[in-house]
């Protein structure tokens, strides 16, 4: 693996030239895909989210609030996590290219959404029923399994969505997307940005 910087323009509907390969495999691609690429979130939002966990609980000992930590602790860690998205917007690109085995694990994330949705549903059913008629040992075992189900599914969406697939972040000015990727898929990109600058420098120069 080799990290290697792919300008924006070149993964644009805009732009004629198409990368033949895909950067994780180094396999010839078999189709594009539109992909959010994110930026590497900063050290401090790592550090913040223990860091509130530990004033919620902190807060909740020291004034024995009849509140769970977690409730206490929730908001801060949305705020922080909308302020991290805000800070860092993401770079949408219009076709990235995936080969066919990256197109299989594609597929996984796709059934991770499903799982996740279909879990997230039944879920909210559940909880509607155990605030009707109350509760049971089967109606609480079942939303459990469907509890660890939602959590899967979203596990794998993250894990195999495209931006995962394709091991790449925006980089800060958004000019650029950094990728951790395979040697021939850095050479063929080293090798177009050598004759993209022989090109331009080779362009006569106005009188």
């Amino acid at each position: 693996m080799e990290r290697v910087d792919v300008p924006t323009a070149w993964v644009s509907s805009l732009n004629p030239v198409r990368l033949e390969l895909c950067a994780r495999h180094g396999k010839p691609a078999e189709d594009d895909r539109e992909v959010e690429f994110k930026q590497k979130t900063p050290e401090w939002v790592w550090a913040a989210l223990p860091a509130l966990i530990g004033v919620a609980v902190l807060v909740v000992i020291v004034l024995r609030a009849k509140v769970s930590p977690v409730i206490t602790v929730a908001p801060l860690i949305l705020a922080v996590l909308a302020v991290d998205r805000k800070m860092l917007p993401p770079l949408k690109v219009d076709r990235w290219p995936f080969c066919a085995r990256c197109l299989t694990l594609g597929r996984l994330g796709a059934f991770g959404t499903t799982f996740g949705i279909l879990g997230l549903i039944s879920t909210g059913l559940i909880a509607l029923r155990l605030a009707n008629v109350g509760t049971d040992r089967t109606t609480l075992s079942l939303l459990l399994v469907l509890l660890v189900v939602m959590v899967i599914g979203a596990v794998v969406k993250e894990k195999y969505s495209w931006r995962r697939i394709a091991r790449g972040h925006a980089s800060k000015d958004q000019g650029s997307v950094q990728v951790e990727a395979h040697d021939r898929f850095a050479a063929a990109v080293r090798n177009q940005l050598i004759a993209e600058r022989e090109a331009a420098g080779a362009q006569p120069t106005g009188l």
